[in-house]
């Protein structure tokens, strides 16, 4: 989890960094944006051994040649509840609409401290018309 974030601050640094470094035509100068990217699925086991590393797969649709997914975001929010985000990257103004999809595949490892069932919520974008996030749910459950 640590290396997670730590990675997930020198992109974010390396980002800003870049594109700083643009030049001073601004009108020229490419601006990037995050996005929230979908999950569609994901790979990993319903049981799993107390004290053990657990690799989890999301499969993350990115719009090619658009689109970067620059990370896995993993948010503690309940004792036994996780919620999972794919960050990207993104040119600001630029429509993704007609690029081709692609499913890139990290993983995480998830190191359970609890017997018990935990429930992983991940993103897989808003309820069409709406404002509304959708998750996909999956538990697990941690056995000693």
């Amino acid at each position: 989890m640590k290396k997670l974030l730590s990675l997930s601050v020198v992109a974010f640094f390396l980002v800003s960094f870049l594109t700083s470094c643009l030049g001073d035509d601004a009108d020229n100068a490419s601006q990037l944006s995050y996005v929230t990217l979908p999950i569609d699925s994901i790979s990993m086991p319903d049981t799993a051994t107390l004290g053990e590393p657990v690799k989890i797969i999301p499969h993350v649709s990115i719009k090619k040649d658009c689109q970067i997914l620059q990370d896995i975001s993993y948010k503690v929010t309940g004792e036994k509840e996780r919620t999972i985000i794919a960050v990207g990257i993104q040119e600001i103004g630029t429509d993704c609409s007609k690029a081709e999809k692609i499913v890139k595949s990290p993983y995480f490892n998830f190191q359970p401290i609890n017997e018990g069932t935990y429930t992983f919520k991940f993103f897989k974008g808003k309820k069409e018309g709406t404002d509304e996030n959708v998750y996909l749910d999956k538990k697990i459950v941690i056995k000693k």
